[in-house]
């Protein structure tokens, strides 16, 4: 697992993209392009603009409204944990610092390298959220606000995948080309999530396995990763 590729994206507030930006090119060096990094090593780690945002700014230690500068995403390159958790975690601790920070309309969305998985694995991930979802939401105390983002596991889903044996298709990634599931569905896959200052994101995890015949579900994704959103 400490070799596994992800991704993460870190929603927060209290700073400017502008000012994000500055903040990662002090500690990470490199280029600094627009709102994007390009660290010495060629990776880039950039921030976006997210709509879904409540922008805010601190003054004399209260929360004041923004504007949409204040929308701060930050989207990280490819990373594993193990070179490079310690980057990841100093950055933030850096834009906290600078005047970042998180609140109820922010979250983070991890995504997961899909190459090394099988049907057989992607059918036991599911499972594996669909039997823990109760759990996952009392634990991590989802607040009503979030459930549209937030829903469970699809029941449907699960019992059609346990029921449709696997069958391999070959589809081509960024890592590669791998054996997938393909089951024909409109249905979403949920995401576990919280609105505090650890805000946790486990889960729609398929939509690199299945073809989803609904265009506009698909278009924001990246092939190869499972994205939980």
């Amino acid at each position: 697992m400490k070799n596994a590729r992800f991704g993460i994206e870190i929603e927060f507030t209290g700073i400017t993209r502008t000012e994000a930006a500055e903040t990662a090119h002090a500690y990470l060096g490199g280029t600094l392009s627009g709102d994007s990094v390009i660290a010495p090593d060629g990776r880039v780690w950039k921030f976006v603009f997210d709509s879904s945002i409540t922008p805010q700014r601190r003054s004399y230690g209260q929360r004041l409204e923004a504007g949409d500068a204040y929308k701060v995403e930050l989207v990280s390159p490819i990373l594993t944990y193990d070179t490079d958790i310690e980057t990841l975690q100093e950055l933030v601790r850096r834009l906290r610092k600078a005047g970042g920070f998180t609140n109820a309309s922010t979250g983070i969305h991890i995504h997961l390298d899909g190459a090394p998985h099988t049907p057989r694995s992607i059918r036991n991930f599911v499972n594996i959220i669909a039997s823990k979802n109760d759990l996952f939401y009392k634990a991590l105390q989802i607040e009503p606000a979030r459930m549209s983002y937030c829903k469970k596991m699809d029941a449907y889903l699960v019992e059609r995948m346990n029921r449709q044996r696997p069958k391999p298709c070959s589809t081509s990634s960024g890592f590669g080309t791998k054996d997938i599931m393909t089951l024909n569905t409109n249905t979403t896959m949920p995401a576990v999530t919280t609105s505090s200052t650890f805000t946790a994101f486990f889960t729609a995890a398929i939509r690199w396995n299945f073809v989803d015949s609904t265009p506009e579900k698909t278009a924001s994704y990246t092939p190869g990763w499972y994205v939980l959103t």
